[in-house]
């Protein structure tokens, strides 16, 4: 998920250093094409587990789920992420990074003691969750007031 979407923003670079926004329609097909791949994953991760690793490994799968929540919203923040990067709004990824590891550190400082393995991919999946709501947000202000400057 992640390498996919790295791949799409990457090729869009140089677009977003001249462009005022991220095109609607480049976006939603981000988003669904993401989405859709997490869900595929979420549904096949079961199969493939115990066809390849065997049934001892079952309990991996639910792991794998939640871990997948949390590569979606880290695939889904890459696009924000690289406008603010091609606009020169690195101070909004830095904060984001502070951010990011704050959630990450503290989630992870309650949720691992409590559910083990479990809760290293919960704290994953709330902090990609988080710095994609914060990148979205900040996309959102950031367009947003300069369309009505």
């Amino acid at each position: 998920l992640i390498v996919f979407s790295q791949s799409i923003t990457a090729t869009l670079y140089k677009k977003f250093s001249i462009e005022a926004d991220i095109k609607s329609s480049a976006f939603w097909q981000h988003f669904i094409v993401t989405i859709a791949l997490a869900v595929v994953i979420i549904l096949v991760a079961p199969i493939l587990i115990k066809i390849v690793f065997g049934s001892n490994y079952e309990s991996s799968e639910s792991l794998v789920q939640i871990f997948v929540i949390g590569a979606a919203a880290a695939a889904l923040y890459q696009l924000p992420a690289t406008f603010f990067n091609a606009r020169g709004h690195a101070n909004i990824i830095m904060l984001g990074t502070v951010m990011m590891s704050v959630v990450g550190i503290f989630s992870a400082t309650i949720l691992i003691p409590v559910f083990g393995i479990k809760g290293a991919a919960f704290s994953y999946s709330i902090t990609m969750v988080t710095y994609a709501a914060y990148t979205f947000y900040r996309y959102q202000k950031l367009t947003f007031r300069r369309e009505n400057v």
